[in-house]
């Protein structure tokens, strides 16, 4: 259970954490003061929780600028391998791409968002957009049903 400061402020690390990470959703890079509007939290523990997301992997710095780490990279790897859903799939999507030579996709539905677990193929020979991350959920979020 997290208990709030005033009404909105988190005081979990695993919130604050989540909430730092999620600033980063719309990709790119932001700087503290950005980081700090988008959060709510306090500026200097905002800028703690950055340097030791920093020391982590989990965030890289570059001058004043914060954006995504490589350890989430290798995390997000290893859920996508370890899911049961993507083991099993595998093999059929290289048999799909070898019958037909068209890119192949496994993505699953994650509320309205849709996650993108891999994907075969180089070229996209039909003309469909293919949105990866954040465009894909913003497309499954304009088609989900209320």
């Amino acid at each position: 259970m997290t208990v709030t400061v005033g009404s909105t402020t988190p005081t979990a690390v695993i919130d604050r954490v989540s909430l730092v990470l999620d600033a980063f959703d719309g990709g790119g890079r932001l700087t503290l003061a950005q980081i700090v509007r988008r959060t709510g939290l306090p500026r200097s523990s905002a800028h703690r929780l950055l340097e030791r997301l920093v020391q982590l992997r989990w965030l890289r710095r570059s001058g004043r600028d914060y954006e995504l780490g490589i350890r989430l990279m290798e995390l997000g790897s290893l859920a996508v391998h370890q899911d049961r859903l993507h083991r099993a799939a595998t093999q059929l999507l290289h048999d799909l791409h070898r019958a037909t030579g068209l890119v192949v996709h496994l993505a699953v539905l994650d509320g309205s968002d849709v996650v993108y677990l891999d994907k075969i193929g180089d070229r996209m020979t039909a003309a469909i957009p293919v949105a990866w991350a954040d465009g894909s959920r913003r497309i499954a979020r304009r088609w989900a049903r209320p």
